[in-house]
C-alpha cells in the first residue's frame, strides 16, 4: 500500500503547481531564519515579524498599520 511509483506525479495531480513553484519556494526560504533560541523571523526587505518561542512578536518596518475586520 505504501508502494507509490510515482510519488512526484501524484503530488503534481493533487497541487497543480505552476512551473515556476519551486523557484518561489526557493526564495521564500530565503526569507525565514530560525535561531537557535527557537524564534522564527520572516523577513522582507525592511520589513520583519519574529515569533518567539516564548510567545513574543515582534514586528518591524518603517511604518506599521494594524487593520481589524
Amino acid at each position: 500500500m505504501n508502494q507509490i511509483s510515482d510519488r512526484k506525479m501524484l503530488l503534481e495531480e493533487v497541487l497543480k503547481l505552476p512551473d515556476d513553484a519551486f523557484g518561489k519556494l526557493l526564495k521564500i526560504t530565503t526569507m525565514i531564519e530560525l535561531d537557535g533560541s527557537g524564534t522564527l523571523t520572516i523577513r522582507n526587505g525592511e520589513a520583519r515579524v519574529s515569533l518567539g518561542s516564548d510567545g513574543i512578536v515582534r514586528v518591524g518596518g518603517k511604518k506599521n498599520i494594524q487593520m481589524a475586520p
